[in-house]
């Protein structure tokens, strides 16, 4: 009598067959400590803003980035450690088998506060929305995990830099509406007329406003709403932050 099995069929009549047939299939699907570091680096380095970035992140070179994700260097213990604490990642993270987890884990907002934490993307294609809460390092490229509330498709044009941010209040009625999503891109170039994501010093929300530039280059922030939008708002000092509002989407 004989049953099927893995891959091939053995003899149930067999039992020393049947437990080694069954520890090969069992066997053949487990990784070693270096497979499993070599693609969580690889799914690391592939959702990163650039390698560079990514570099710079685990205090390592581009070259020695690419080496390892080529599989020409193995990751030690002190590099994994390294990976683990700049990405406020748990320890022995490296070594673990996460599989599809991966996002989820690097998007959750229990995640340790770094200074060296970055950003990561799940491909070329996304983009990430930002907290309107402003933190520490909140608009500083690399983005860090902890200031990211999830991911967008990106835009035509859009640079690296590129966020989403959703509108808060009603300031800028009827051009925006809160809850909208724009897409914001501090690498493009503002000028007057130009509807802009601005952090002022010493502020903890995002303003969404409309920048105006006078003849004597004097700059303005004003609302469009005639009663939520407020006093034009004289810039006498470079916000801390200012990005291109370059997109408009519906509510989501």
């Amino acid at each position: 009598m004989e049953r099927k099995i893995a891959n091939g069929y053995i003899n149930v009549n067999s039992r020393k067959n049947i437990v080694e047939d069954i520890a090969d299939c069992y066997i053949s699907d487990m990784k070693n400590i270096d497979e499993i570091r070599k693609a969580n680096f690889t799914a690391l380095l592939s959702q990163s803003v650039s390698l560079r970035a990514f570099a710079e992140t685990i205090e390592t070179s581009p070259a020695y980035v690419s080496q390892l994700n080529t599989g020409h260097r193995k990751i030690g213990n002190n590099l994994a450690r390294r990976i683990e604490k700049n990405l406020s990642l748990p320890k022995n993270w490296m070594d673990q088998d996460h599989g599809e987890e991966i996002d989820v884990r690097l998007m959750s907002p229990k995640s340790p506060p770094s200074l060296k934490a970055v950003a990561v993307l799940p491909s070329a294609s996304k983009i990430p929305v930002l907290s309107d809460e402003i933190s520490e390092g909140w608009g500083i490229v690399p983005y860090r995990t902890e200031v990211i509330m999830g991911f967008v498709d990106s835009t035509a044009g859009a640079s690296e830099q590129a966020f989403g941010v959703h509108v808060q209040g009603h300031g800028m009625e009827p051009e925006f509406f809160e809850g909208e999503l724009v897409i914001v891109d501090p690498a493009a170039s503002v000028e007057n007329g130009n509807y802009v994501v601005v952090v002022l010093p010493g502020q903890t929300r995002i303003l969404l406003r409309r920048l105006v530039v006078e003849p004597d280059g004097r700059r303005y922030l004003e609302g469009l709403h005639p009663v939520y939008g407020g006093m034009p708002l004289l810039l006498e000092e470079s916000p801390r932050f200012m990005g291109k509002i370059i997109e408009k989407r519906k509510r989501y």
